[in-house]
């Protein structure tokens, strides 16, 4: 006998990321390559190593489903170059984000956060 089970998991985080603005710049891979995860290797594009700055709002943030108080809409900037695992699947990794709810994020994940103050307003 056979019997299936529908296993319903909720993700970990959500959210809607918008007014998204990203620059990328080449920058020579000695530079990001002792920043590289164990277990990955730089990505490469035509042979060049790519550093991106990405700016966006994070709106209507839910951890497991229910929303953060005082953490729902925020701004987030984030320097990020990429980096793929064999057999090769990319990745990003993100070397440094400012952000609002960056406490949370230091003590859940145990990642370096650095905050700045910031506000937008979008026409």
């Amino acid at each position: 006998m056979t019997v299936a089970y529908l296993v319903w998991v909720r993700p970990f985080l959500t959210a809607n990321w918008r007014y998204l603005a990203m620059l990328n710049f080449v920058v020579d891979p000695k530079i990001v390559a002792p920043l590289v995860p164990p277990g990955t290797e730089l990505d490469f594009e035509n042979g060049e190593t790519f550093l991106s700055v990405v700016g966006f709002l994070f709106l209507d943030t839910r951890l497991l489903g229910l929303p953060i108080p005082l953490y729902r809409d925020f701004e987030e900037v984030n320097l990020r170059f990429y980096v793929r695992k064999n057999p090769p699947t990319p990745g990003a990794v993100a070397s440094s984000s400012f952000a609002n709810w960056c406490r949370a994020a230091r003590s859940l994940w145990s990642r370096v956060h650095f905050t700045e103050k910031s506000t937008s307003r979008c026409r």
